[in-house]
């Protein structure tokens, strides 16, 4: 079976290696567009492997772009953290459809980034679903999903990978049951009379990333694992951008309501307690504008925070 793959690293590598590894003739990649940040990496991954790919600039829709893909005759084309919506032109090439893998159990959280939102959100489950691409983004009727746990540390860097590596067992499985005649039935997503919950996409700078330190330890530390560690959850100390990556809270500590949420209560060689709506968090990684990235230790050292001062 003759199989073009649409995606970008490291969640493509993954899957392509996979594949690989598992025989399955993959005759090319489309990259994304040749302006997008992962282009130059992507296309890197299949010159590696051997792989030809396929480029563009623009708009994918083009012309030209869909000779090219039509030129490999494709049986079916699989899909994975690929930036751009397909169009009907190019979907419908292959005989057996376009199949997209989406990081979350649709229709929930249908959009760019699910990961950051289902740790953010406090959920404990999430997972990948298997669907036939069709005119929207992550809306086509559903062929399989596979619910994997959120564990109490997740972060989105752990997330991505973990759900990548079940992803790509799971592509193999798909084709594999296409190679012995299967044919993948689809199902219409179903909302259930639940309210659907969003994925949007999360810049470095988002005020969704700011931390609110009157939210408490919990959802502090929940904002911080999601943005940990490609975006960063951040708040200013002395007027300058801090980003925090990692940190711990203590159970059952509790402090005077009255402290003022972001100011700091405790000080040691290698603790620093931020008062957070009553209870105490404490940092372990943070990284201090563009200047440095440290432990905490060395961001006491450096600045030598003082109790009373405060992040905001």
């Amino acid at each position: 079976m003759r199989i073009i793959f649409l995606g970008m690293p490291d969640f493509v590598t993954i899957c392509i290696d996979k594949m690989l590894n598992a025989d399955k003739n993959i005759v090319a990649v489309i990259l994304p567009p040749e302006n997008h940040p992962a282009y130059a990496c992507t296309r890197s991954v299949c010159q590696q492997r051997n792989i030809d790919f396929i480029s563009y600039k623009g708009k994918i829709n083009n012309p030209e772009v869909i000779k090219e893909i039509k030129s490999y005759n494709p049986d079916i084309m699989l899909m994975a953290a690929f930036p751009d919506l397909l169009p009907p032109d190019i979907y419908t090439i292959p005989p057996l459809g376009t199949i997209n893998c989406h990081p979350s159990l649709l229709p929930q959280y249908r959009g760019a980034n699910p990961y950051f939102h289902v740790i953010r959100n406090g959920e404990t489950e999430t997972g990948v679903t298997f669907h036939y691409t069709d005119k929207s983004f992550d809306t086509g009727d559903i062929i399989h999903q596979e619910k994997v746990p959120l564990l109490s540390n997740e972060t989105i860097g752990t997330l991505y990978l973990r759900l990548a590596v079940v992803a790509s067992g799971i592509f193999v499985e798909l084709v594999t049951r296409i190679e012995n005649g299967e044919k993948l039935i689809g199902v219409v997503q179903q909302a259930h009379g639940k309210i659907l919950k969003k994925a949007i996409d999360v810049f470095p700078g988002d005020n969704n990333l700011k931390i609110n330190w009157q939210e408490g330890v919990l959802s502090i530390d929940r904002l911080i694992r999601a943005a940990n560690p490609f975006y960063g959850a951040h708040c200013f100390f002395r007027g300058a951008l801090i980003k925090i990556y990692s940190g711990y809270y203590k159970d059952n500590e509790y402090m005077d309501e009255d402290i003022e949420p972001g100011r700091i209560v405790k000080v040691t060689d290698d603790e620093l307690g931020i008062a957070a709506n009553k209870t105490i968090y404490y940092p372990t990684c943070l990284q201090a504008g563009t200047l440095y990235m440290s432990d905490i230790k060395g961001f006491i050292k450096r600045n030598n925070p003082k109790i009373g001062e405060t992040l905001n």
